[in-house]
């Protein structure tokens, strides 16, 4: 079976990323860049689970509905991100919403699974 291409460049990044980390590191790359990494955990399993929990996160802000989120103008970059982040991640609640003066087009007691399918 012969790999495409862009599966032996993800391949070679995840493994660059292995290289400097702790042992019982687990990657996840796509795109050429790692979506996902967890290290330095004691069990190979917590460190896939912590990995797998950055790549749900990942895709999570690369859903249609969170890229079309509307801001209000002059909000900075970072709590931009930190409210995308906080939202993904189920924490977000009305004093983020009246703090950084922004838009959700969709329900906050949604779930995030939801999101993906």
């Amino acid at each position: 079976m012969k790999l495409p291409d862009s599966a032996k460049r993800d391949l070679i990044v995840a493994t660059i990323s292995l290289k400097y980390t702790q042992s019982n590191s687990v990657c996840y790359a796509k795109n050429g860049q790692v979506i996902g990494l967890g290290a330095g955990q004691q069990s190979r399993i917590h460190c896939t689970r912590l990995a797998g929990e950055k790549t749900d996160n990942w895709w999570l802000r690369h859903h249609p509905k969170v890229l079309n989120m509307k801001f209000k103008e002059g909000i900075k970059r970072a709590d931009k991100s930190n409210v995308i982040d906080l939202y993904v991640t189920n924490q977000v609640g009305e004093v983020i919403l009246f703090f950084f003066d922004c838009f959700f087009p969709f329900f906050f007691n949604q779930k995030k699974n939801s999101l993906i399918k």
